[in-house]
């Protein structure tokens, strides 16, 4: 459950990184 959360966030930042 946890880790279904971790992964949604961490490509979020990702993406957001990778935006910027």
């Amino acid at each position: 459950m946890s880790l279904k959360i971790a992964v949604s966030l961490g490509s979020l930042q990702a993406s957001k990184d990778m935006n910027v």
